[in-house]
């Protein structure tokens, strides 16, 4: 293998303008302001767009608040299916939270 550099990588430092690390939270939110009509999930012949998960993911989190738990607090949750990308419906919203 050579020495030299690629040139591909030549002056490509990460900087604020060309990187930003990509969270669960940034993607969703990416994914849904990029490409808010394209599918996200489909479970049990049921369809989820960006935006509707990103929407889902927002109430269960604004349910959360209302329950007392912010920034910084954690929360574990068991899921047995992907209702954790769609961010559940409201009935296991409550179940979770409670748990």
């Amino acid at each position: 293998m050579s020495g030299k550099p690629n040139q591909y990588e030549i002056g490509l430092d990460k900087t604020p303008a060309n990187y930003v690390p990509l969270t669960p939270l940034s993607f969703i939110a990416r994914s849904a302001a990029v490409y808010p009509n394209h599918t996200s999930a489909v479970y049990e012949g049921r369809r989820f767009t960006w935006a509707e998960t990103y929407a889902r993911c927002r109430r269960f989190a604004s349910y959360l608040s209302g329950k007392g738990i912010g920034e910084g607090d954690t929360v574990a949750a068991i899921e047995l299916e992907l209702s954790f990308l769609a961010c559940a419906d409201e009935s296991e919203i409550r179940l979770i939270a409670s748990a």
